[in-house]
């Protein structure tokens, strides 16, 4: 038993014109031409530029992002998995925003906001929103709602995925802008221990980044189309890309590709005998 996922996020687009959407243009083309079979799609957010409150301005952003940009994708994938991001989810006025636009899976249960679990076959995935909304969008979680989340699986297979890391990626250790707080990281790696979770699945730092923890995988995909990276720019060595996986209970593989549709990445963890 397996779960195929394609995943991919940080676009920060939206917006006719703009380069951003040219450099999604060309991952999205790349997804297509591989046609690789895959249960779902996970989008791990920033959708859109965003960073704003006023409503024309975030509903033509949603509008050209979902409509426009990621309309292929929506009519490639039978199933699709979108998460919040800070560019989406800063502000309570943005949040609410993006909760009322963002596509929701129509089974997804135990919603609280932009948060859900899903059941994908042999596979469940928790989504988590990770913006502090009363510090512009920098990363914080819920853990009451997690916790619960968590409890509730059953599956043999079982992944969280949400925007933040929780383990600093390419030396990006300041707190909250590019990774969790360490005592949120403890508390959240321990729930996943007790909880059996494979694998926690995130974007934002512009990069392809793959990490094991007390054999839980971290993989960040953020590579989807912005430029807007660490210190304003993607860092060197990383590259726009999307992700391929297969994920069992006994093995993670992935595969990163390129917007040149070129594998840059491949590999593979063997999770250790779980009771």
């Amino acid at each position: 038993m397996s779960v195929a996922l394609t995943l991919l996020g940080d676009s920060c687009s939206g917006i006719p014109g703009q380069k951003f959407e040219a450099n999604l243009a060309r991952i999205v083309a790349r997804i297509l031409e591989r046609n690789a079979p895959a249960d779902a799609l996970l989008y791990l957010g920033d959708h859109v530029y965003g960073y704003t409150d006023d409503e024309p301005t975030l509903r033509a952003q949603w509008d050209h992002f979902l409509d426009k940009e990621f309309r292929p994708l929506d009519e490639r994938y039978k199933r699709v998995l979108h998460l919040a991001g800070n560019h989406d989810a800063n502000t309570p006025v943005s949040a609410a925003f993006c909760e009322a636009r963002m596509p929701f899976p129509p089974d997804a249960r135990l919603r609280k906001g932009l948060n859900y679990v899903l059941d994908l076959g042999e596979a469940q995935i928790v989504a988590i929103s990770t913006c502090d909304l009363s510090n512009r969008g920098f990363a914080a979680v819920d853990m009451a709602w997690l916790e619960t989340a968590l409890k509730s699986l059953t599956a043999p297979i079982r992944l969280v995925a949400g925007h933040y890391p929780f383990h600093p990626i390419n030396g990006y250790e300041e707190v909250p802008k590019w990774v969790f707080p360490a005592e949120q990281r403890t508390q959240a790696w321990k729930l996943f221990r007790e909880a059996g979770v494979q694998a926690y699945l995130c974007s934002h730092i512009i990069a392809f980044d793959f990490q094991v923890h007390d054999d839980i995988v971290q993989l960040c995909s953020g590579g989807a189309g912005t430029e807007y990276g660490p210190d304003g720019v993607m860092g060197n060595g990383e590259f726009r890309h999307f992700v391929t996986c297969t994920i069992s209970p006994e093995r993670f593989a992935f595969e990163a590709i390129d917007e040149n549709g070129r594998a840059r990445e491949t590999g593979n963890h063997s999770f250790a005998a779980r009771a």
